[in-house]
Order: C-alpha cells, then sequence, then structure tokens
C-alpha cells in the first residue's frame, strides 16, 4: 500500500519487485503501467492506493492480484471486487484516480535526482573514510556523516543547497508551477502576423520582404522566441578527419601491481560491507519514508562500490 506516487518511485531500480518478467523498473514504466490499473481508496480521510503483484503469497502465483490492507494474506484478482470488499468491509471509500500533473511530475524527478546526487556523494565519502551516524540532518532528514576528525557533515546542506533553491522545482513547488505557465503561454500565444501593417493589407503578387516570424511552442519560453527572429547561423564547413596517431587507445582495467594496495582495498571492502549491513538492518525498522529511501539508496551505493573495489582487486 502506498500513500503517493514518491512512495512508489522509492521501488526505482534495475528489475521491477511486481511484476514476473524482467521489467526495469524505471519511472515510465511504475507511472504508465501499474499506477494505471492500482486501486484508490480513502482511509481516515488520507488517500491511499494498492499496486497489483505475482507475489507468492497468495493462491494466484500465476495472475496479478491485490492485497486488502486490513486483512492478512486476503488476496484480490479483479479490481472491481477488491472496491467492493473495501467498501463493505472496512468503509474505505474508493475514487478516481487523477495522474499528476506536470508541475507534480517536475517536483518528483527532481527529488529523485537530487536523492541520487546524495546517494552518490554518500558513497564517495564512505570511501574516503566517512563514517555513516544513525542521526539526521535537522534542517533536510539526510543521514549525517563524520570525518575523521570527528565533525559531523551533511552532504545535502554543504553542497547541494544553495542559495537558489527557491528557483528549485524540488524544493519548491512554486517555481514546477512558473515553469510550467512559462510553457503554456508559449503555447498559447499566436503566431505573428505574416504581412507587415506598411503594405496596407494584402499584396497583389509582391512577395514580403518581411521575415515570418516562427510559432514559439518549440520554444522553451518567450526568450527562446525573441531569439528566433536572428537569421540561422551559417554551417560551419565539416571538420578534417582526426588523424588516426591522436586517437588514444581504450584504457584498460586497473590493476593494482603493489603488494601494499591490495589490504588497503580489502579494509576499504570490509569497510563498505559493515555499512551495508547496518543500512540493511535500519532499513527493516525504518517507518519514515525519506530514510526508507535514503537507505535504499545508499543500499545501491554500497553495492556499486564493492562492485569498484572488486574489479581493481582483480
Amino acid at each position: 500500500m502506498f500513500c503517493d506516487m514518491e512512495s512508489l518511485l522509492a521501488c526505482v531500480g534495475s528489475q521491477c519487485i511486481f511484476c514476473t518478467g524482467k521489467e526495469l523498473a524505471n519511472i515510465s514504466h511504475l507511472s504508465k503501467k501499474h499506477l494505471k490499473d492500482a486501486v484508490y481508496f480513502n482511509i481516515n480521510n488520507e488517500e491511499k492506493f494498492v499496486v497489483a503483484c505475482f507475489c507468492k503469497d497468495s493462491k494466484w502465483t500465476s495472475r496479478s492480484h491485490y492485497h486488502c490492507p486490513h486483512c492478512k494474506f486476503r488476496a484480490f484478482t479483479r479490481s472491481a471486487v477488491f472496491k467492493k470488499h473495501l467498501k463493505s468491509k472496512h468503509g474505505d471509500e474508493d475514487f478516481e484516480w487523477e495522474p499528476p500533473s506536470e508541475a507534480e511530475m517536475k517536483v518528483i524527478q527532481a527529488r529523485r535526482e537530487r536523492q541520487d546526487k546524495i546517494s552518490k556523494l554518500m558513497g564517495d565519502y564512505l570511501l574516503k573514510g566517512y563514517k555513516m551516524l544513525g542521526d539526521c540532518c535537522d534542517v533536510c532528514g539526510t543521514i549525517l556523516l563524520q570525518d575523521r576528525q570527528q565533525k559531523k557533515y551533511c552532504v545535502s546542506c554543504q553542497e547541494l543547497d544553495s542559495d537558489i533553491d527557491k528557483d528549485n522545482p524540488a524544493l519548491n513547488a512554486q517555481a514546477a508551477l512558473s515553469q510550467v505557465r512559462e510553457r503554456q503561454l508559449a503555447a498559447q500565444s499566436p503566431a505573428p502576423s505574416q504581412t507587415p501593417e506598411l503594405n496596407g493589407g494584402p499584396s497583389n503578387g509582391q512577395p514580403s520582404v518581411s521575415v515570418p516570424q516562427p510559432r514559439p511552442e518549440h520554444c522553451e519560453g518567450a526568450a527562446a522566441g525573441g531569439r528566433a527572429l536572428l537569421p540561422p547561423p551559417a554551417v560551419p564547413p565539416p571538420p578534417a578527419a582526426p588523424s588516426t596517431t591522436a586517437l588514444a587507445p581504450t584504457r584498460p582495467a586497473v590493476c593494482p601491481q603493489n603488494p601494499a594496495l591490495r589490504p588497503v582495498l580489502q579494509e576499504a571492502e570490509e569497510a563498505v560491507l559493515t555499512k551495508l549491513r547496518w543500512a540493511t538492518t535500519q532499513l527493516q525498522g525504518a517507518a519514515s519514508l525519506e530514510a526508507s529511501i535514503q537507505l535504499c539508496s545508499l543500499i545501491t551505493s554500497c553495492a556499486n562500490s564493492l562492485r569498484s573495489l572488486k574489479e581493481l582487486s582483480q
């Protein structure tokens, strides 16, 4: 059971956990396939929804089914029967799902990209010897790190947040709405007149000397529509074919030749494994959605770091 689309997007990964085949669980797959067939209802005036899955907790393992959030191990294969059960047995009112607006999708996508940046930075700092603490930042809720001088460090506040957060659609919904309004105004603006007013009406077979202005619906905004009045730049000549001697060969995999480097790699691998076990334990008891998303991203970063360390040790 999910409470909003952002909680469903926490399931983004290399393989969809709701499908039987090896489907890539990207944003497009989750929003177009599973949100379309989800069952939406209200619990205590809070909007919730359940997506269909192919798990083994039901007798219909070969068919998609819905799990009732109230009844333990109760599943339904038809959405209409599931809605009737929720309303008659538990008093949950169903409602029609409305797809997220363009502004909401921009906010969700920007938050997802910001979370990926935080996870990547945290993985890099763990490889540098930083420790991950069990505390979160009081400002943004990001998991804190600690350097060798025992100083706490927040990756989000120190490296991502800035004075232009008011224009970031991930942190300000008004900024995302402004971007959508700009595109709507650009698309709805009428096409400029093809004949100048100095002609006094339609031309009598004489070509007009005015340059027609293109419609700005394909531009990013009014500024881009103004730039369309400039003549197109001259096409540069094709560049000369580079010499075959200038092509650098593909860099081979770096193999540590120094035996003293192997203990360092083993120590780094053990440190990453320790953080991976800790994140797995914390994820099992995490109650906050934001903390769960960060822990999942941290587990992914640790797995990528372990893969890189193994490639270096080979």
